[in-house]
């Protein structure tokens, strides 16, 4: 059986070793850290109206094109994969894909230069 004593002195010897590990690594908050912006919220109303632009561009494309970008940058389809899903090669599947995405960045485009007027 183990020496309860000698056992309580080596978890409170570890536990404080842990502690220090962990405080050695933080550093005090900068003076007026209280009046400074979060970095992560500048520009945020810029951040916002371009997804909103992109969104409404999307929803200006025609549905083909649509669900091609879906699939290949929200499910992660691979031209074969996509070539397949569209019945054609997947060379093919990836001149409609460069096609969609030249189409969405003249309707981004178009809609970017309707806001900034």
């Amino acid at each position: 059986m183990r020496d309860p004593e000698k056992w309580l002195i080596g978890a409170v010897c570890h536990a404080s070793r842990g502690y220090w590990r962990r405080e050695v690594r933080t550093e005090p908050l900068p003076r007026g850290f209280s009046e400074q912006p979060d970095p992560g919220s500048l520009n945020a109303e810029d951040r916002l109206v371009s997804k909103l632009t992109v969104a409404l561009a999307l929803s200006h494309l025609p549905e083909r094109c649509g669900r091609v970008l879906r699939m290949y940058y929200l499910d992660g389809y691979s031209h074969a994969e996509l070539g397949k899903q569209l019945g054609t090669t997947p060379g093919y599947a990836a001149q409609i894909l460069h096609d969609c995405r030249q189409r969405l960045r003249k309707i981004y485009r178009r809609l970017a230069r309707e806001r900034t007027r």
